[in-house]
């Protein structure tokens, strides 16, 4: 009988970097070490890695107006994606990244070449990245894109 408790954080796609780390007991920790195949099996980070996590880390504890743009911007992204009835797939904890659920794969397909006629490249996530009947768009902000880059997408989107 085991109970996990604790949490796990990634290095990828936050902090630019790879890899992650376990945050609980140090019995779970010894565990996992001794019985996981897959830990076991597991190459540990490389120092440059870890150095590149850490250094994110603190910069994104310092860069609070950063932080805050970046949650406004996405704040009104899904505002307005969905007051256009657009149909975000569930998401647990925000994230600046926005599934936009297309129907189909000819329906993402086709936002996809509209949206590069107006500049905008997206790519469709295809089936078997996900269930096929659910393609979409991946759109990601960042904290580099101001609100006239949102009204500049939201315009691209309004012609699909």
């Amino acid at each position: 009988d085991f109970t996990f408790v604790g949490s796990t954080h990634g290095f990828g796609k936050g902090l630019a970097s790879s890899g992650g780390i376990l945050c609980t007991h140090p019995s779970v920790i010894e565990s996992i070490v001794n019985h996981s195949r897959a830990f076991i099996f597991t190459t540990a980070p490389s120092p440059l890695a870890i150095v590149a996590a850490r250094t994110a880390w603190h910069l994104s504890q310092m860069e609070n107006d950063t932080r805050d743009h970046l949650f406004q911007l996405c704040k009104r992204l899904e505002q307005e994606v969905r007051s256009r009835g657009w149909f975000l797939s569930p998401r647990p904890l925000p994230t600046p990244i926005f599934p936009l659920l297309c129907g189909g794969i000819a329906r993402a397909v086709q936002v996809s070449d509209r949206l590069g006629q107006n500049g905008i490249y997206l790519n469709p996530i295809r089936s078997p990245t996900v269930p096929q009947g659910t393609e979409r768009l991946r759109v990601a902000l960042s904290a580099d894109l101001q609100q006239h880059d949102l009204d500049e997408f939201l315009k691209a989107l309004d012609a699909n």
